[in-house]
């Protein structure tokens, strides 16, 4: 189940760089910098969940191992798995996470303006994207001045992610319309 949990994970974090490279390219024609700017930060954000992911499917379980051996490299072990931190907001791992999901709040502030001109389901993709890029921020300074806690920032950082999933949503309406669209004929009866 541990496997699966984050094979889980990343199928998640690919297609959302899907989706967001592929709003990028919605973006392109107005914004072309801002499309490149969303198309690096995803590469980024996607390396640095690969890279969670990688030590969290590697590291941590062999970690693990070592220390229930109880065999020469324990203490090494028991020492990489305290600085892992798996399960700790200042752990390297979710350190790493917490990296991936910054990039994609400053993609989400990217995207807003582009996508808040196009269609309903766009703008809807924007405002969610664009609310998710504020509340991370503003998640980063309730951390830094003491008005959140370390152990209440898993939870938080869950419930805005839901504003991604809303604005993958979305975008799925808006690639739909935009295929719809590219199929139409658009003038006269189509010849056979």
């Amino acid at each position: 189940s541990y496997f699966l949990g984050w094979l889980n994970q990343v199928i998640l974090m690919f297609a959302c760089a899907v989706i967001l490279v592929a709003a990028g390219l919605l973006i392109y024609s107005s914004a072309p910098l801002r499309a490149g700017a969303v198309w690096v930060l995803t590469l980024m954000s996607t390396l640095a969940f690969l890279i969670s992911k990688f030590l969290s499917l590697w590291a941590v379980p062999l970690t693990a191992k070592a220390i229930a051996a109880e065999n020469a490299v324990a203490g090494s072990a028991q020492s990489i798995l305290v600085t892992l931190g798996p399960s700790e907001a200042f752990g390297l791992l979710p350190a790493i996470d917490y990296l991936g999901f910054w990039l994609y709040g400053l993609i989400g502030l990217l995207l807003f303006r582009p996508l808040f001109r196009q269609s309903l389901s766009a703008k809807i993709a924007a405002v969610a994207l664009f609310f998710y890029g504020i509340l991370f921020h503003l998640i980063y300074v309730a951390l830094m001045i003491d008005l959140m806690g370390q152990s209440d920032v898993g939870g938080v950082v869950f419930l805005i992610n839901l504003l991604v999933l809303i604005a993958a949503i979305a975008l799925l309406f808006r690639f739909r319309g935009c295929r719809v669209d590219a199929i139409r004929p658009t003038s006269g009866p189509v010849a056979s």
